[in-house]
């Protein structure tokens, strides 16, 4: 079977000419244009693409060899890639074989050199070995990588996130001079990710795909005298980019004064071609990075300002809906029991005894309402702050569980609702158990509040070697979207069809941190099948600070 081996590089020459040398070698050749083709070929294909090597140019319009062959790679990290380039250099040969590069040729290539043939034989022999799993040749390869490195200095691998820099340039020859000046260099302990653009159609799709771009070194003269004036302008107002840096450079320096173009474009620098050094184009493009990099974190911060404002406010509203809502609850309540109180008063004076104990027996049970809500109120207050004294000792969970459905069906018992424990018998964990039995009881009252009668509440049990996981699942609308990510916080504000706390409102939140006080936690979520899911988690074995 003919091996197939595709080439990436954006020169149609070069396509043409390496198919021609390797289908007379006896190979298929597959020719794409750039790195982006690359990278699309192998996300269709993933590991089925057929390619047996691939070699692949290093400057290109777009993604450079070196980013389109760490694309591939994730997708296949067997796959052998040569690289190909006019413009060698060891930083560039230590990191791609770091990497995982098998090798690299120089342009142009030469008819009468077998070097390409030789590349190609050895890459393909690499190949056939990591498919027939033989780590020997990988070995020798690592100890190889580690000679070069020790022969020419000893570079760490580079992990880091890359800076990306766009290279706008319409002479592909200033494209190769900046990547052999920069593909090297480290800045805050991360590298350079070059990409190149040669026209302002170019520059203009990259910029709108590469909104982090740190960086773009641009050309002022490309189609037209002022290309690159009107390309700061696109970024800047157009694109709506306001971090990235952005250097001019230019070949006619006495076209444009360099200090009225510092002032009229919002740029980092301005650098002549023939004028600047290594060294200076170095510094330029280091400064712009610190740049980039501090009003990128300035950015970050005044976002998270910005949404702790946000969460204040939101916190704020409900802690006042929560005021309104106790003083409407606290007062309604209250002038019951006064208006059934009066009433008692004059029933009695009127020589009414059966309406007058009547009345008092409705102005009793509104009071016994306000002792509960003060009660409930003044647990979650102080499970808040944390002053609640919980007890820890071994219990059975099942038999707590089966404790607290027996209060509930009490004060439900219209609704003909059973019990459900699905799962095998778990072990007994450390609890409080007066708290943890409250706990569950407002969780199975929830479930019941919302299940139609006749229905039956699921509890499933599974556990671990460290927790036990208790989902409680009713039968109800599940609860709205609006509420979902909302319900478990304190000061929630529910309406009231869609009361999941409660009648009081203080069920949930009491649950939830009588589960982290258990080191514990309580989530929330809506059944696919209809219904929500309540799931406390628990440790098996409890921590306190007395043990």
């Amino acid at each position: 079977m003919t091996q197939k081996i595709l080439i990436i590089d954006d020169d149609t020459t070069v396509r043409d000419l390496l198919k021609i040398y390797l289908e007379s070698y006896g190979y298929e050749a597959v020719a794409l244009n750039s790195g982006e083709a690359a990278v699309a070929y192998f996300e269709k294909h993933q590991t089925k693409h057929g390619i047996a090597l691939a070699i692949t140019d290093n400057i290109m319009s777009g993604i450079d060899g070196v980013t389109t062959f760490q694309k591939i790679h994730a997708i296949d990290s067997d796959l052998p890639v040569i690289m190909l380039t006019a413009f060698p250099s060891i930083g560039l040969a230590i990191r791609f074989i770091q990497l995982g590069g098998i090798n690299f040729i120089t342009k142009p290539l030469v008819p009468e050199s077998n070097a390409l043939a030789l590349a190609v034989q050895e890459a393909l022999n690499y190949k056939q070995v990591i498919d027939a799993q033989n780590s020997h040749f990988v070995t020798d390869r690592k100890i190889l990588t580690t000679k070069i490195e020790r022969e020419i200095g000893n570079q760490p691998q580079i992990t880091q996130v890359p800076w990306k820099i766009l290279i706008a340039d319409d002479d592909k020859e200033v494209h190769s001079v900046t990547y052999c000046i920069l593909e090297s260099l480290l800045f805050d302990g991360r590298p350079l990710e070059l990409h190149s653009a040669f026209s302002t159609d170019g520059v203009k799709e990259w910029i709108d795909k590469h909104d982090d771009a740190a960086l773009v070194l641009l050309d002022i003269m490309m189609e037209t005298e002022y290309a690159g004036f009107d390309l700061a302008k696109y970024i800047r107002d157009e694109a709506g980019n306001k971090m990235t840096r952005i250097i001019f450079r230019t070949g006619r320096t006495g076209d444009f004064p360099e200090q009225r173009i510092i002032f009229d474009y919002e740029i980092d620098g301005y650098l002549t071609k023939d004028c600047t050094t290594p060294q200076g184009l170095t510094a330029a493009v280091t400064t712009s990075l610190r740049a980039y990099r501090d009003l990128t974190l300035i950015e970050q911060q005044h976002q998270e300002i910005t949404k702790q404002k946000d969460r204040a406010k939101q916190s704020e509203k409900a802690v006042l809906d929560f005021l309104s809502s106790l003083q409407h609850e606290t007062g309604t309540k209250a002038h019951q029991v006064l208006s059934y109180l009066e009433m008692a008063l004059s029933s009695a004076q009127a020589g009414d005894t059966d309406k007058a104990i009547s009345r008092l027996e409705k102005a009793y049970t509104a009071g016994d309402y306000l002792k509960q809500y003060h009660q409930e109120l003044s647990l979650v207050a102080h499970l808040i702050a944390g002053r609640v004294p919980f007890e820890f000792s071994k219990h059975d969970i099942q038999i707590v569980i089966n404790d607290a459905w027996n209060s509930v069906v009490t004060s439900n018992n219209n609704k003909n609702i059973s019990l459900k424990i699905n799962g095998k018998r778990t072990p007994p964990i450390c609890m409080d158990r007066m708290h943890l039995e409250k706990a569950l009881g407002s969780l199975l009252h929830n479930a019941v509040r919302f299940s139609p009668k006749g229905s039956t509440v699921q509890v499933s049990l599974t556990n671990t070697e460290k927790n036990i996981e208790l989902a409680i699942h009713d039968n109800g609308p599940g609860i709205a979207e609006n509420l979902l990510a909302h319900i478990l916080e304190p000061f929630t504000k529910e309406s009231p069809e869609e009361k999941r706390s409660g009648e009081k409102g203080f069920g949930l939140i009491i649950a939830r941190y009588i589960a982290e006080a258990h080191n514990g936690t309580l989530s929330v979520e809506n059944s696919p099948k209809g219904g929500a899911i309540f799931t406390l988690t628990l440790p098996i074995l409890h921590s306190t600070s007395s043990e």
